[in-house]
């Protein structure tokens, strides 16, 4: 994959979700999966999706099947398959590809982050610890 801009990350749902004040800084850029935006069902935050893809600051990438395997074993490892979901999945694995923050409200994949060495930022909940 070719290396991202350094004001780079990869973004949950809960990044328009949960922050009524989010839009897309034209010099940062956003990174998501698929399977987030087929989560993302609220004509707000589908208006602001459509936003970042016309102003070119978000992009849907596709997280390769290594790193899936790894954020599955991870998953596993913790007892956490039941709490992620396959969008929880791909950007979690995609976040390991790139080497960029991930941007999540979720507990269990701020321990998946935790334990693959993922750096990790929130929207509105605390932190999990290891």
């Amino acid at each position: 994959m070719q290396k991202p801009p350094k004001n780079a990350f990869v973004m949950d749902s809960a990044t328009v979700l949960n922050d009524f004040n989010f839009f897309f800084p034209k010099d940062k850029k956003y990174f998501t999966t698929a399977e987030v935006v087929d989560e993302i069902k609220d004509f707000r935050s589908r208006q602001i999706l459509q936003q970042g893809f016309f102003e070119e600051v978000l992009e849907i990438k596709i997280p390769s099947q290594l790193s899936l395997k790894k954020v599955q074993e991870a998953a596993k490892k913790h007892n956490l398959l039941s709490r992620l979901s396959e969008a929880d999945k791909s950007i979690t694995a995609l976040a390991l590809d790139l080497g960029i923050p991930l941007i999540s409200d979720d507990q269990a994949i701020h321990r998946i982050c935790l334990e693959l060495g993922i750096r990790f930022e929130t929207v509105l909940r605390k932190r999990a610890r290891k």
